[in-house]
């Protein structure tokens, strides 16, 4: 079976349907990955430069950034990545005022064992919020 990695404004297109010949192929892939015809991989950098695009780029509200990362990461058709991590990520980034970004470190590093070196006060409000470490599923 032919896997493939999604870069960024591959499901970009899917979502914001601002491309229609590249949304409608995007489409195309996803249905065959549902179908089991073909793999396709999200890998970390992905999902996080998603975010970081519909934000910044495109000025998408967080509660919409939330739903569409959430509905990729529920697609049990195709490879996240560290899934558990961003389902984990996603439900404190709908309640903290925390980049997402810091969010998925402080909760991979918990589950490495590790801790973040930063000088982010944000890292000591996530710890103080969550403990050292963050159930996952």
């Amino acid at each position: 079976m032919k896997t493939y990695i999604a870069d960024t404004n591959f499901y970009l297109r899917f979502i914001l349907q601002d491309v229609e010949r590249q949304a409608k192929k995007a489409e195309i892939y996803l249905t065959k990955a549902k179908s089991g015809l073909i793999q396709i991989f999200f890998p970390d950098e992905t999902i996080l430069e998603m975010e970081f695009v519909l934000r910044s780029y495109y000025s998408v509200k967080k509660d919409d950034i939330i739903k569409n990362l959430s509905g990729l990461i529920r697609m049990e058709y195709v490879d996240i990545e560290n899934r558990a991590i961003w389902e984990k990520a996603l439900e404190i980034y709908e309640k903290k005022n925390i980049s997402l970004l810091d969010i998925f470190l402080f909760i991979k590093a918990g589950v490495l064992g590790a801790e973040v070196l930063s000088f982010d006060e944000d890292f000591k409000k996530l710890k103080r919020d969550y403990g050292r470490n963050i159930r996952i599923n």
